[in-house]
């Protein structure tokens, strides 16, 4: 059963946003959407919100060691740890935070964050899933931080933004779903 833009307490420029079809919405220029798997995937999209929150966190690059070895120990199933020159980055559950915090006095630290998962295994070589969700996310003014693993797409979104990303995303696989 569908949820309506009102059942989530949104502005009426969010309603707007949302209840525009943006299916018919042009690839961005130099995007190629022309798989011919993609528009069933659409349809038959379900997603996932996971029940816990989470925290993005960044670390200097000296903490490499200490934060793998603390990360170890976390009792979630859902962490990201991403290490660059300049930075790291852990994606962990608020509760795993709070236990490895003291270990990180410097963190910066962003907060609270939603999962929200596509529930099934997505094919390889795939072209343009993300780009329509994120387009569709984006025009109605949802911000979103992808986050990508070796078969499944996720997306983080601000803990107060996810009863709207859920409608845009469910008016995505409608969009995407034949006339009968």
């Amino acid at each position: 059963m569908a949820r309506s833009t009102q059942d989530a307490g949104l502005d009426t420029t969010t309603q707007a946003r949302l209840s525009r079809d943006w299916s018919q919405e042009p690839a961005p220029k130099g995007m190629s959407m022309s798989d011919p798997r993609l528009a069933a995937i659409l349809a038959q999209m379900r997603w996932v919100t996971r029940p816990e929150r989470f925290v993005l966190v960044r670390l200097h690059p000296r903490e490499r060691l200490v934060a793998l070895q603390l990360l170890s120990r976390a009792g979630s199933d859902m962490v990201q740890f991403i290490a660059e020159p300049e930075c790291l980055t852990m994606l962990l559950s608020e509760r795993d935070w709070r236990e490895l915090q003291p270990g990180f006095p410097n963190a910066r630290i962003q907060r609270y964050y939603r999962m929200i998962s596509y529930a099934a295994d997505l094919p390889d070589g795939l072209i343009g899933f993300l780009a329509a969700v994120t387009q569709a996310l984006a025009a109605a003014g949802i911000p979103i931080l992808a986050v990508c693993s070796f078969a499944r797409d996720h997306i983080l979104v601000q803990e107060h933004a996810a009863p709207a990303a859920l409608l845009v995303l469910e008016q995505l696989a409608r969009d995407h779903t034949p006339a009968a």
